[in-house]
């Protein structure tokens, strides 16, 4: 029996720690949003401002803005303005930092609760994203457009870093098992000890 219970308890441990622990701890430790702005399609070569979020022109990109900043200073949504001077694309990409353990980029999440542009509210219900899957908006600018758009970033929090595992129905079956087991031999030893 008590075979058993280690083989168990052990089963459970590598179950739960399956998941590198540096990876949820930077993922709880996350302080930082990121939104990036990209033009395409005739490169639309736009002008973008913010008061709320630190933007910067990466070198790896011709014509694209990357801006980012902390989520514990946000109050309130985070504005940016874009202007395009020629006709084209624009793409906006919530997404999560780039943070990286051993040179191998880790899936940090940032929760966007909503996206509004000129207005009008594009994304209604909260997303969850990381610096490899963002959520992507995109529509045409016409030279001289000027476009406002918003976003509500805040941190993610353990239950929506549990959604992000993409759990299957049976490993929560195999969690609830492994723990109606143990529940059940913890009982029938600590039954044994009364007596």
């Amino acid at each position: 029996m008590k075979k058993f219970l280690v083989v168990l308890i052990c089963s459970l441990a590598a179950l739960f720690l399956s998941t590198d622990t540096r990876t949820f701890r930077k993922n709880l430790s996350n302080d930082v949003f990121r939104t990036d702005v990209f033009g395409v399609s005739n490169k639309p070569s736009m002008v973008v401002s913010s008061e709320e979020a630190n933007i910067t022109k990466p070198t790896w990109c011709e014509d694209c803005i990357t801006s980012s900043g902390s989520l514990s200073d946000i109050k309130q949504n985070v504005t940016w303005s874009v202007q395009a001077v020629r006709n084209g694309k624009m793409i906006i990409r919530l997404m999560g930092p780039d943070v990286r353990l051993d040179n191998r980029r880790i899936p940090v999440y940032v929760v966007y609760k909503n996206l509004v542009v000129d207005g009008a509210l594009v994304l209604a219900e909260p997303v969850i994203v990381s610096h490899d899957k963002p959520y992507k908006y995109t529509m045409d600018m016409k030279a001289g457009q000027k476009v406002e758009f918003s976003v509500m970033p805040e941190k993610a929090g353990v239950l929506d870093y549990w959604k992000t595992l993409h759990v299957k129905w049976y490993m929560f079956a195999l969690y609830f098992v492994c723990f109606v087991g143990i529940f059940a031999i913890l009982k029938k030893l600590l039954k044994k000890k009364s007596k």
